[in-house]
């Protein structure tokens, strides 16, 4: 997603595949990660992380809207991140703010016009690649928190923010837009 291309590419493929000219859903997933004192962040992290986790969002949006149904969901992807104040995520922790930001204003800017909803999914700690590829010290920083989950002591599960997701793209949804949803286990509270 980091090719300025990429939204339509993905975008025309997914026509093309479905055989279709409309969008239901689009679920703004595409992430990166990244840990960096601030002393130590350079413009290419910088970069790097605000082209995937915002460009992106953005622009794939942009592309969807000519094409999504009246009564079609966007669904974004933050981070607990966005919220929680840890070292080392200046970049991460902006660019995740930046996507709870966007899903305010679109759930406004783009309810009446496009008939959709726009809401967004903040996950805690996931046990995905991303999440292993932290570094050892954010992970151990991590693996202490989860261990005072209060859902559980443990992270999070794929499953467990698909079945937020899910929940967010069907219709029994409907009254629900321009929100985040924590789904951190009870991690943080906001």
């Amino acid at each position: 997603m980091a090719s300025l291309d990429a939204p339509k590419d993905l975008l025309n493929a997914s026509l093309k595949e479905f055989q279709t000219d409309k969008i239901d859903i689009l679920i703004n997933n595409a992430g990166l990660g990244g840990n960096a004192p601030l002393e130590e962040v350079t413009v290419e992290d910088y970069d790097r992380l605000m082209t995937v986790n915002v460009r992106a969002v953005i622009f794939m949006t942009q592309a969807v809207l000519p094409h999504i149904n009246r009564g079609g969901r966007i669904v974004n992807l933050s981070s607990i991140s966005s919220r929680g104040g840890y070292s080392t995520q200046s970049v991460y922790a902006a660019s995740k703010a930046a996507v709870e930001g966007l899903t305010r204003v679109w759930a406004t800017e783009l309810g009446h016009k496009y008939g959709v909803t726009v809401n967004c999914v903040n996950p805690g700690p996931v046990d995905t690649d991303m999440y292993r590829a932290a570094g050892p010290v954010h992970l151990a920083r991590m693996e202490e928190q989860n261990k005072k989950v209060p859902a559980e002591p443990r992270c999070g599960t794929e499953q467990d923010i698909a079945d937020i997701v899910v929940f967010l793209c069907e219709e029994r949804s409907r009254w629900v837009t321009g929100d985040t949803v924590c789904a951190n286990g009870g991690m943080l509270y906001l």
